[in-house]
């Protein structure tokens, strides 16, 4: 018996000295896998248990950081490497980490003023691919695009720089050139969750299976906060179709990344919801309210979840406090107005249902505005207004088929209506069925006249390239000549329709009373520019001081260069082709006004801008000056 105890408290020993379990070895390898699988918070606790026995376990304090990292805790993740540091971890490992470190937290000039200064003793490769993501961080897809051709042309394969490449490629408005890179990485990393997001950011037919694998791949290639934004969105989609399947298995992922997130808790309440337990979502959303305040999807999910059970009074306080916290949002402020008028409602009546409901969709709370409006139709079966605010709401929900089958039902229901009518047209085009939609507006037009009808009219009959999309706006000025927004749409049809002489006379004619109208500015300095007329530099400096967009800056910055002063042209056309990176016309003025600065770095990226334009086949007018250009350009 004694012998027996001796052996056991020897075992005792033996275990909490680690060797009994494999020693530090065995949990380092426990960790990795951890790691590897996902589960970076098992990963974080084993591997802190080695680290307080050896803080100077340089392995051990490296896969810490790529813990704390992978759990979205940079603070900790800086910590542990420089634990690593100390003990003589690999410099290029701790150097990898640093420089995802400063990535994550959009520190991307610092990364490179220390990429440039040697601070990090990464591969030369490394060192290329950071400076590359640097700068798409700062929004230079063209600077960093060409870096990643370079390394992909010197057979340097791997699918994170096909995605970052394909990321490149549609930033610029390439979604095709995009794909192909994608499908490069999965054919290297069938796996890849990064590959498989952005395949469904591409492409639209298979974007929710595609979506699916990224979220099913996530765990051990994603960090948390990475694998919560995926997820988050699916969420709600499921949540906008009250598909209590689909979001619980959704709600159970993140249960199982950050049961304690507020998002998680977020997710739960929505989730009560959809299955009809609203005060029990109205008690989850309260909870995450007065713990996390400053999680604004809260306090509109919990007026959502108010308005369902009825309680008015607390909604129209929650309302003031959503109000005071967004206090240049109007959205808010027109849903509290909509719930205090559905609280003056009787009890139960259409107009509170349709109030309440109204309120649900300005807070963009679709489960909530969805069971609203089922209990609404059910209590008050014959509500026109109610029916057209079910199809609106699914119509915003993005259930465009759907909607589409109960307009056409409501609209034979209700022939003479001209609201339903109206309803019926923009979901027909919402659809994509624009000869339909014309139709729909060429019989409301002819039944009840209407600046909106007149208007979305001409739209469609520029789409469909069917009758004159002039004439029912025409007819309108007739009658109403200072209906301002009539006049902006006529002279922006006439414009599309290469009618210049009558855009140029509309634009005149708006300006003349809306001076400061960005858009009719800008359209009327293209107009002059295009005919000589010298007022056209005047005209596009008055649209860039009344807004100064990136569309708006390039035919400010276009005309100063045209003029001859490339020096103040250069930051205009900058700011636009940085601006709207996707527009390639506004690139090719950017890299004009670069080849003609005067300085040697100017042309230098100039013939960049330029070579990735033209690697780009489709078709432009300004081509064959940006070839020309091109040409003239000193070879590097």
């Amino acid at each position: 018996m004694k012998k027996r105890l001796v052996v056991l408290l020897v075992a005792v020993a033996l275990a909490g000295c680690g060797l009994l379990d494999g020693g530090t070895a065995q949990r380092l390898a426990k960790a990795e896998k951890a790691l590897q699988s996902g589960n970076y918070s098992e990963a974080a606790i084993t591997l802190r248990n080695v680290v307080d026995k050896e803080p100077g376990n340089a392995q051990a304090q490296l896969l810490l950081a790529r813990a704390h990292y992978m759990r979205g805790d940079a603070a900790a993740a800086d910590a542990s490497l420089d634990a690593a540091g100390k003990a003589g971890a690999a410099p290029a490992a701790v150097a990898d980490m640093r420089a995802k470190l400063a990535l994550g937290r959009g520190q991307f000039n610092e990364l490179l003023h220390d990429l440039d200064a040697g601070k990090y003793k990464l591969t030369e490769q490394a060192a290329q691919i950071y400076r590359a993501r640097a700068e798409q961080g700062l929004g230079h897809p063209v600077e960093a695009l060409a870096i990643f051709d370079t390394l992909l042309a010197a057979k340097q394969d791997s699918a994170d720089v096909h995605l970052y490449a394909a990321e490149c490629h549609a930033t610029l408005g390439r979604p095709q050139r995009a794909l192909q890179h994608v499908e490069a990485a999965l054919a290297l990393q069938p796996d890849s969750a990064r590959a498989w997001r952005l395949r469904a950011a591409l492409q639209s037919a298979d974007a929710q299976a595609a979506l699916h694998k990224a979220i099913d791949a996530g765990p051990g290639q994603l960090t948390i906060p990475e694998q919560l934004a995926l997820i988050a969105p699916e969420f709600q989609r499921a949540a906008n179709r009250l598909d209590a399947e689909a979001a619980g298995e959704l709600q159970q992922k993140l249960l199982q990344l950050a049961p304690e997130a507020p998002l998680t808790q977020w997710a739960s309440g929505e989730l009560q919801l959809i299955r009809g337990d609203a005060a029990d979502a109205t008690a989850t959303l309260q909870h995450v309210v007065q713990r996390a305040a400053e999680f604004t999807p809260a306090r509109p999910a919990l007026i959502g979840a108010l308005l369902t059970t009825g309680n008015l009074e607390q909604a129209i306080q929650e309302s003031k406090v959503l109000v005071g916290s967004a206090p240049d949002d109007q959205r808010p402020k027109t849903a509290q107005q909509a719930i205090k008028q559905a609280a003056d409602a009787a009890t139960g009546s259409e107009q509170q249902m349709l109030q309440s409901a109204a309120a649900a969709m300005l807070l963009e709370q679709t489960p909530a505005a969805r069971r609203l409006l089922e209990q609404g139709l059910e209590a008050h079966p014959d509500s026109e207004a109610l029916a057209v605010l079910a199809i609106q709401q699914q119509q915003a929900a993005g259930e465009i088929s759907e909607a589409l089958q109960r307009a056409r039902a409501l609209a034979a229901r209700m022939p003479k209506s001209s609201s339903v009518q109206s309803l019926l047209a923009v979901v027909q085009s919402a659809n994509g069925d624009y000869a339909a939609a014309q139709k729909t507006y060429d019989a409301l037009w002819r039944q009840s006249p209407s600046a909106a009808i007149a208007l979305n009219l001409a739209q469609m009959r520029l789409r469909t390239r069917e009758g004159d999309p002039l004439g029912p706006l025409r007819q309108w000025m007739a009658s109403h000549p200072d209906d301002l927004q009539v006049r902006i749409g006529l002279a922006s049809a006439a414009m599309e329709l290469g009618q210049y002489d009558v855009a140029t006379a509309e634009y005149e004619r708006i300006i003349a009373v809306a001076t400061t109208n960005a858009v009719a500015l800008n359209n009327l300095a293209w107009l002059y520019s295009r005919r000589g007329d010298g007022r056209a530099l005047a005209t596009a400096r008055r649209a860039y001081a009344a807004a100064a967009t990136p569309e708006i800056a390039d035919t400010y910055g276009w005309l100063l260069l045209q003029a001859g002063d490339a020096k103040a042209a250069l930051p205009l056309l900058e700011k636009a082709a940085r601006g709207a990176p996707g527009k390639p016309e506004i690139r090719y003025h950017y890299a004009a006004a670069l080849a003609r600065g005067g300085s040697s770095q100017g042309r230098e990226a100039a013939r960049l801008w330029l070579i990735d334009l033209l690697a780009d086949p489709t078709g432009a007018d300004w081509r064959g000056a940006a070839e020309q250009l091109l040409a003239q350009l000193p070879a590097p």
